[in-house]
């Protein structure tokens, strides 16, 4: 059977420019919009996600390294305070 790339390998495709950070972001939402009626995510924070997904390509193409988790993307469970979404 095919596993499904691990994170550290996603991450590797990410900077080794094989993929982009917005196709890995667009995968997960796309997931995440498929599994919508179980409830899964309280808030979700899809626009500062592509932004910041841009912005790691965009790096990426300029020759920068963005950073050891660029191009992960993660969820946070519900319970954490912050001060960009609703919790």
């Amino acid at each position: 059977p095919n596993a499904e790339p691990s994170a550290r390998q996603r991450i590797a495709a990410v900077s080794g420019r094989t993929t982009t950070a917005a196709h890995e972001l667009e995968r997960c939402l796309s997931a995440a919009e498929a599994t919508r009626d179980l409830n899964i995510f309280l808030a979700r924070c899809d626009v500062e996600a592509r932004a910041r997904a841009a912005a790691v390509d965009a790096a990426l193409a300029a020759g920068e390294r963005p950073g050891p988790l660029s191009g992960a993307v993660i969820a946070l469970k519900d319970n954490i305070c912050t001060t960009f979404a609703d919790t």
